[in-house]
């Protein structure tokens, strides 16, 4: 009785000693990652917390999930302690259209040091710095101020002159459209494609003319040098094309009264 008690207690002595001799299989860690980029998808606030051979499990921002650990990127395979990936290259996996889709759910920082570890190498690191996209926004604003009252100059000296329309977008085109004697249903034909190529030559060569422009005033309108043309209609001297058809005043000499006394 007594040899088979130490035969059973020997027995579990040495499943003990296997259990812990026993490879990493299944075992708890805790690991944690910002950004984890596989082949399927990409992860962030990432914790590891089991991780086998073939597998991973991990505890990201939306949840859990398991991931094979071929589709690990070689940095990765490397951090978990899986060893160096044979033929694969630090930095090889890149942030994807993924990865730039977390922008709304991960802070700037995360996004910063997400791209420094991720991409390649010689890459220039990306910094969101707030007061640049204020700069940009600040500047394309007042560009489309600037483009108004170009407008706005552009009609009153046709003759036209265009009001609050002008300040509304898409719907500034309407005055531009009068200005140049078109009917404000080209605005539609502006909305389809090759019929707005022959709107926007026909705009340009009226509206030169209405403003007395030459012929490479109406060829610059349409050629990229459309923004600096647009501005010199706007600001350059002499008359319309309507002033100058118009007859000129007959002379009405004033009445004159004399004092007679």
């Amino acid at each position: 009785m007594n040899k088979s008690k130490h035969w059973i207690t020997g027995l579990l002595v040495g499943l003990g000693l296997i259990l812990l001799l026993a490879p990493h299989t299944g075992r708890a860690v805790d690991e944690t990652f910002d950004l984890v980029e596989t082949k399927t998808g990409v992860y962030s606030n990432v914790t590891v917390t089991t991780k086998s051979k073939d597998y991973i499990v991990i505890q990201h921002a939306r949840g859990m999930t398991s991931l094979k650990v071929k589709e690990l990127s070689p940095e990765l395979h490397e951090a978990l302690g899986y060893g160096a990936v044979k033929g694969a290259r630090k930095n090889s996996f890149q942030i994807t259209a993924k990865a730039k889709a977390l922008v709304n759910t991960i802070s700037s920082k995360e996004i910063e040091q997400a791209w420094s570890k991720y991409s390649p190498a010689g890459t220039p690191a990306l910094k969101l710095n707030p007061t640049i996209i204020l700069a940009v926004l600040g500047g394309l604003f007042l560009s489309y101020l600037f483009f108004c009252y170009c407008g706005l100059l552009i009609c009153r000296k046709v003759g036209k002159p265009a009001g609050w329309v002008m300040w509304v977008p898409v719907f500034q085109f309407i005055p531009l459209l009068r200005a140049a004697n078109m009917s404000p249903l080209w605005l539609l034909g502006m909305c389809v494609p090759l019929l707005n190529i022959v709107a926007h030559f026909l705009w340009s060569f009226r509206i030169a003319g209405a403003r007395g422009q030459g012929f490479w005033t109406a060829v610059f309108l349409i050629l990229p040098t459309y923004p600096l043309a647009f501005v010199y209609l706007a600001f350059a001297g002499g008359s319309s094309a309507a002033q100058e058809n118009s007859p000129p005043e007959k002379f009405r000499p004033t009445s004159m009264v004399f004092d007679q006394s």
